[in-house]
């Protein structure tokens, strides 16, 4: 496979030796903006990030706050998205950490919760203590005006900067994390927690050094697919173990068959299965989405990333206008882009619908590199690559998955569809509940 960025100048620099006089490595704590600025500046990728209204950003801060105040009670804390909550039970319900808080007792745990617009009414949220992340950002932002770095060797990082074209202000990005870093790890001595869980862990690197510093156990959760490549869960040359979660909750069984340059070893991997597509797959298919299914010979859902969209969804026009049969349902990761230059076409149309709803009608799913490449075999979609500058060889073993391949600049035909195969080992294992409560971890 194709190097990424991390490979490239984890292999041309030597980047251990970029630290600080009392031994914190810088590397790991900049891995994740190295990363993003790369991929901004090659494909124009954009990530919606934090609201910037005042208004909810100042309502935010206050959720929850009066939990700060009994700060020290709580023996487990769970970094987590309210965009990872689903409903069920009649309550909003994190699809991560809630049946663990539950397992370890609801009282015990507090939930910091990164909120993209707004949190959700606290008496329709299943957690039992919420408080929004917003305090913690600002007491991080606080620290880090304090901290001036002395990085040793800091030559190598200015050369990783011209050399790679990197855009983004390094020095500045170090004091930020390690300003939450020095934070998280007073909060973590003074308050003393029995385990950390994350989500995303290359996006909270200071919390996770942070833990391990005081030899708190950092939990995470898998919350996409992860396969041989993934930039921020393989490391082929520089490994920085006191920046790796110690236990991974994985979907399935694949992670542990395919483990090459994992920052995970077997041991540290407990296959539990994803509730959110349990949940997904147990819902009845809209009947709109079902009249619209019998009406074609053919439905794909095309998995839109905010990268290459012209370009994937282009590769198929030829074959919708040789195939009236067919219809294309175009998914966005972000449904504020306009799409009426492809709606003149009646072939194509806009889902209104959750992307697994559109997956479980489909035949095949068309994509990049997103995720839904494992959960729409799950949901009964073939798998469709679009190669777009090798991004889906780069991150998918597709002969593993039993996909087809479309190289960008090709068109999709006929030999695509009886290319992708459906005798592939499900990437999730089920009864998501029972593997949490029977699973043997020591914290």
């Amino acid at each position: 496979m194709e190097r990424n960025i991390l490979e490239e100048i984890e292999a041309d620099f030597d980047v251990h030796m970029l630290q600080l006089k009392e031994g914190v490595h810088i590397w790991p704590l900049l891995r994740e903006k190295v990363y993003f600025d790369h991929l901004k500046r090659t494909f124009n990728y954009s990530a919606k990030k934090r609201t910037r209204d005042i208004a909810k950003l100042s309502k935010n801060f206050f959720y929850g706050l009066h939990r700060l105040f009994g700060l020290g009670k709580y023996e487990y804390l769970f970094f987590e998205n309210t965009n990872k909550r689903i409903w069920f039970n009649d309550k909003f319900y994190d699809i991560y950490f809630d049946a663990w808080a539950d397992r370890l007792g609801r009282s015990k745990g507090l939930f910091v919760e990164f909120a993209s617009e707004n949190h959700y009414p606290t008496a329709q949220v299943h957690s039992e203590n919420i408080v929004s992340d917003l305090p913690f950002k600002m007491a991080s932002s606080i620290v880090s005006f304090f901290v001036f770095p002395k990085i040793q060797n800091e030559d190598v990082l200015m050369k990783i900067v011209r050399e790679k074209n990197v855009r983004i202000d390094l020095r500045k990005e170090t004091k930020r994390q390690l300003g939450e870093y020095y934070f998280y790890k007073f909060l973590f001595k003074l308050i003393k927690p029995k385990a950390v869980f994350v989500l995303s862990s290359f996006s909270k690197v200071p919390i996770v050094m942070a833990a391990k510093k005081n030899n708190i156990k950092v939990c995470e959760a898998q919350h996409g697919f992860i396969g041989e490549s993934h930039p921020f869960y393989h490391v082929k040359n520089k490994r920085f173990e006191n920046s790796y979660p110690d236990i991974l909750f994985s979907f399935g069984e694949y992670e542990l068959k395919h483990n090459d340059n994992f920052i995970f070893k077997r041991h540290q991997i407990i296959p539990i299965g994803g509730l959110q597509l349990e949940q997904e797959k147990s819902k009845k298919t809209p009947k709109e989405l079902k009249e619209i299914r019998d009406k074609y010979r053919l439905v794909f859902c095309i998995t839109l990333q905010a990268i290459k969209e012209d370009e994937i969804i282009g590769c198929t026009s030829a074959f919708a206008k040789s195939h009236p049969d067919a219809l294309f349902f175009l998914c966005p990761k972000n449904h504020d882009m306009d799409y009426s230059r492809f709606l003149g076409n009646p072939s194509y149309r806009l889902s209104e619908h959750s992307i697994y709803d559109v997956l479980k009608i489909s035949d095949y799913n068309l994509t990049i590199f997103s995720t839904t490449a494992v959960e729409g075999e799950t949901m009964g979609a073939k798998t469709i690559f679009y190669n777009a500058d090798n991004l889906s060889r780069k991150y998918f073993n597709v002969t593993g998955l039993g996909a087809s391949v479309i190289e960008e600049g090709e068109s999709l035909s006929e030999k695509h569809l009886s290319a992708s195969k459906k005798d592939v080992q499900p990437y999730y294992i089920n009864g998501y509940f029972g593997n949490v409560e029977k699973c043997e971890i020591d914290i």
